[in-house]
């Protein structure tokens, strides 16, 4: 069967331009938590894991789960009660109090998330860095089981270190340390703001300035419930984004902007541009009004039938997803109402670091701006215009709060 410690030999299967891992078995072993002490054993992990994210019925999970414990796919392992207990996994019954201290142990057939089917290019690689332009809509790395991650694709056997991490939707400059010496360079640079960010976006509307600078300095407040971050006056962190307009399509009616984040809040210039009247035009979960372009539906086979190959090979007549899957596939009028989103209009096209080492990447155009003819203004001129101004913030104090820099950086 296929496992998951078969790193090197995992099969990816492409249809219709979305990327599909072939599902494999996994066990996961993990303390539950205080809160579920008490409870029974099929309601308390019908809560943990979720089955069906777009239906999170628990009732309709337990049931499924009952089952899983029944058949002996689910254990416990009790905590010592006293020093001379002996202690083994157990095949629980699924009315079983959850004990305090108690550690589970479930085994499941992994269908991994579904991205978009398009490979990373290496823009830059030495000794010291990997620097890829990253295709929008793959996450860099989603939890330590995730295969279909950046991380996981590139160089599986290599350590490669993150020194920042671009959000799942947003493409562009993604730097990778080949050592923590230079790691630790990295993200002090970004840290102390060292750091020149040039993005590239397309957004509603004609954005105005006409090339000049437009500064927004509106604070940044993450919501975490609603994962997205406020732009306001009032409440939140010390943000400034300087845009300058690059083209407007009148056709389309929307424009080229460049995007330079002075400090690295979370969303920070999805926020600022929603917030000024110019969202980024597919970037939905910001006011953006071209949703269409950003999604594919997924479980579509093709003519070769190579996604019910796919689940025939590693097929579990236990596992919930294979069936779930199959249906879908068995009654094409039954289309999964879930989607893919490919990304948004967000580019990180340029870093230029200041301090030593002195380095800069640069990524080619995103696809978003092939039909239009435009020129990037000098960006090294302007890299050491705003490096002076940076040196001048810091002698006066501006921006002191450090950048969320193990989060979505500023995109």
């Amino acid at each position: 069967g296929n496992t998951k410690t078969e790193n090197e030999n995992k099969d990816y299967v492409h249809v219709n331009g979305l990327c599909y891992i072939v599902p494999y078995e996994n066990v996961i072993k993990q303390f539950i938590k205080d809160k579920f002490i008490g409870q029974p054993l099929d309601y308390t992990v019908a809560q943990m894991f979720v089955l069906n994210r777009h239906d999170p019925d628990v009732e309709k999970g337990r049931k499924i789960w009952r089952k899983e414990i029944e058949e002996g796919r689910v254990k416990i392992l009790k905590s010592k009660q006293n020093k001379q207990d002996i202690v083994d996994w157990e095949i629980p019954s699924p009315d079983r109090v959850v004990l305090k201290g108690d550690q589970l142990s479930i085994l499941r057939h992994v269908h991994e998330h579904i991205v978009p089917a398009v490979e990373p290019k290496i823009c830059f690689e030495d000794n010291s860095v990997l620097v890829m332009n990253k295709p929008p809509g793959i996450p860099i790395h989603d939890g330590k089981r995730s295969l279909n991650s950046i991380v996981h694709s590139i160089r599986p056997n290599q350590k490669l270190i993150l020194c920042h991490r671009l959000d799942k939707l947003v493409s562009g400059v993604q730097i990778f340390a080949k050592n923590s010496t230079i790691n630790k360079n990295i993200v002090s640079q970004i840290r102390e703001r060292t750091v020149q960010k040039w993005y590239l976006a397309r957004v509603d509307g004609l954005f105005p300035g006409d090339g000049e600078p437009i500064k927004c300095s509106l604070l940044i407040k993450w919501v975490p419930e609603e994962r997205r971050s406020i732009a306001n006056e009032e409440k939140g962190k010390a943000a400034q984004t300087v845009f300058r307009f690059l083209y407007f399509d009148k056709e389309t009616n929307t424009s080229i902007v460049l995007c330079s984040p002075k400090t690295g809040r979370i969303h920070q210039i999805r926020a600022h541009l929603a917030a000024i009247g110019h969202p980024i035009s597919n970037d939905s979960h910001y006011g953006g009004t071209r949703k269409d372009l950003t999604e594919a539906r997924i479980y579509t086979d093709n003519h070769d039938n190579d996604l019910r190959n796919m689940i025939m090979r590693e097929y579990r007549d236990w596992c919930y997803r294979c069936n779930f899957i199959l249906s879908i596939l068995n009654n094409p009028n039954e289309k999964e109402t879930s989607f893919v989103e490919r990304g948004i209009w967000l580019h990180s096209f340029r870093y230029s670091f200041f301090a030593e080492p002195k380095f800069s990447f640069q990524t080619d155009l995103p696809e978003f701006t092939n039909n239009f003819n435009f020129n990037i203004p000098d960006l090294i001129k302007l890299e050491q215009l705003d490096y002076l101004e940076h040196l001048e913030k810091l002698r006066s104090g501006d921006f002191n709060e450090g950048d969320d820099i193990d989060d979505d950086d500023c995109d």
